[in-house]
């Protein structure tokens, strides 16, 4: 599965229309932090969109905003690349 085409992108595309964000979609757009279009209400909803697009292609239940996520010192949330490793280590994590 490409993390990135499949859940990411079609996420940041719905809030890019749905929120007027002035988004490009690359692997290095930032999600969390200086740079980033993304208000902390609008960061919540675009991880909760996250998780259900997670939910819809896998029917697997991920939580992505974990106590462990926030405290690591290299945020998962920093940009798209980050968060596709990310979700790629909470899969390998599930097998």
């Amino acid at each position: 599965m490409n993390i990135v085409e499949e859940i990411i992108y079609p996420v940041l595309q719905e809030f890019k229309e749905t929120e007027g964000l002035d988004i490009e979609l690359s692997p290095e757009l930032v999600i969390f932090g200086d740079g980033s279009e993304f208000d902390s209400l609008t960061l919540v909803r675009f991880i909760i969109g996250i998780q259900e697009q997670i939910l819809d292609l896998t029917d697997k239940t991920v939580v992505l905003a974990t106590p462990q996520a926030m405290s690591r010192s290299k945020s998962p949330f920093r940009n798209v690349t980050t968060l596709a490793e990310y979700i790629e280590e909470l899969f390998a994590e599930a097998e």
